[in-house]
């Protein structure tokens, strides 16, 4: 199924048209030319307006359309067959999980997929947002370019720092201070992203780190900026890769 969004200028029209429902659903929002370039350049980012009239906003103009997998690049497809099968080895090095724990994940595959959604900009940049259960765990994304080259990945090394499921508040690898500083001033010199820092406390509270999975690094950050007035917060996130160029993101807050 495809859904069809299209986005004009800084003031963005938002229309999404699913044929199963027959007709056009559509809000609006303002966004900076900084944000809009930035979508413009590739960085695909999701769109939803929930129930609490909150709304998720990309600046820029994409099909998404859910893919099986076998509708997937061969790449792809072999990147993840490969990882459908147990690993014991991996799991018995795990420093600090519980050993009842290792011994509880060695019979479920490292990989297992779940389902896909294909975003194709209006430059017709292609992007493959593969979601995958990890070790039966829990559900964490991949992102592929059009060729099927792994760009970013979830947070898969958490794992490496936890010591059981039960508080999942660490395990979250920290930015560097030197990280810390560079993202702080791309986000300063952004007039959509300059109200949202990274805080030693943000990152602490994993809402900033770094990601690492097959030899890929990327970074990630969940932000909040609070209304003070209405009692209503924004929430932005934002995907770089380890080049530290933006993959994806979106925007949640009020409908304007």
């Amino acid at each position: 199924m495809k859904t069809q969004y299209y986005f004009l200028a800084t003031t963005v029209l938002l229309c999404s048209f699913t044929p199963s429902q027959g007709g056009f659903k559509k809000n609006t929002r303002k966004l900076s030319d900084h944000a809009y370039n930035q979508a413009s350049k590739g960085a695909v980012i999701q769109t939803n307006t929930g129930f609490d009239n909150q709304t998720t906003v990309t600046p820029g103009p994409f099909v998404s359309e859910d893919v099986k997998f076998t509708d997937l690049p061969e790449r792809i497809q072999t990147f993840i067959k490969d990882r459908s099968r147990r690993n014991v080895d991996y799991l018995s090095k795990l420093p600090n999980l519980e050993k009842q724990l290792k011994e509880a994940l060695s019979d479920k595959n490292e990989l297992t997929f779940t389902s896909c959604s294909v975003y194709t900009s209006a430059s017709r940049a292609v992007q493959y947002e593969v979601l995958v259960s990890y070790f039966g765990i829990t559900n964490l994304p991949l992102i592929f370019d059009e060729n099927g080259n792994l760009i970013w990945v979830g947070s898969f090394n958490r794992i490496e720092s936890l010591v059981n499921f039960e508080d999942m508040s660490g395990g979250a690898s920290k930015l560097s201070k030197e990280e810390l500083s560079f993202f702080n001033s791309e986000f300063k010199a952004s007039g959509q992203y300059r109200d949202f820092t990274v805080s030693e406390e943000a990152v602490s509270n994993a809402q900033a780190s770094v990601n690492t999975y097959a030899g890929v690094k990327s970074y990630e950050f969940n932000l909040v900026k609070p209304d003070t007035k209405e009692g209503v917060g924004e929430t932005l996130t934002l995907r770089y890769d380890g080049g530290k160029k933006l993959v994806a993101g979106f925007y949640l807050g009020k409908r304007q």
